[in-house]
């Protein structure tokens, strides 16, 4: 099983990079706030105790199907939680 709640929110309508060939622009710049928990087994097994995440991020619109995601996640098994950050970069679909 797992699960998913994110909440994202608009910090710009817009940032624009400027390089010698000309400007780079990524439109609604979002950030995010987000928790996660799932767990996995095989058929022979009990089910685990869950795992999870916690963590912030930003999104970045490459047209109405893609987005640039910046994510800073804690991981916890609800115990306790890891001291570090782990740092994630994903190119993939804006869901």
């Amino acid at each position: 099983y797992m699960g998913n709640l994110e909440w994202r929110f608009p910090l710009l309508d817009y940032i624009a990079l400027g390089l010698p060939v000309g400007d780079l622009t990524f439109y609604e710049v979002q950030g995010a706030l987000f928790f996660d928990v799932g767990a996995a087994w095989n058929a022979e097994e009990t089910v685990p105790d869950p795992v999870g995440d916690f963590g912030v991020g930003f999104r970045v619109g490459l047209g109405p199907y893609l987005a640039l995601r910046f994510d800073l996640a804690w991981l916890t098994d609800f115990n306790s939680v890891e001291r570090d950050a782990e740092f994630g970069f994903y190119i993939g679909w804006n869901y």
